[in-house]
């Protein structure tokens, strides 16, 4: 982090090339804990099933936290005023 903040003033045209280039979304969820790692854990599931370039998205070394067989799944439905290409409108956590 200091490293980066030290460097700042030269990082951020890439920074801003870059954040002009992508779009993100933020999903505002008011769910526990548990629960929101399922939903991230099944939106990386189906990233990585995806062809590249949507697989190549999602570091390797990030770990993720999955439903367990004992917990009965969640249905969870995803909805945006725009589409969102490659994501689906549900998926199960």
């Amino acid at each position: 982090m200091e490293e980066y903040l030290d460097r700042l003033i030269e990082l951020a045209p890439a920074i801003q090339k870059t954040f002009k280039i992508i779009k993100i979304f933020v999903a505002p969820l008011s769910l526990e804990k548990r629960t929101l790692q399922r939903v991230e854990g099944a939106l990386a599931i189906y990233i990585k099933e995806q062809s590249p370039p949507a697989s190549s998205l999602l570091p390797k070394d990030i770990r993720y936290y999955y439903r367990k067989k004992e917990e009965a799944p969640i249905s969870v439905s995803i909805n945006c005023s725009v589409d969102i290409h490659g994501l689906p409108k549900q998926l199960i956590a």
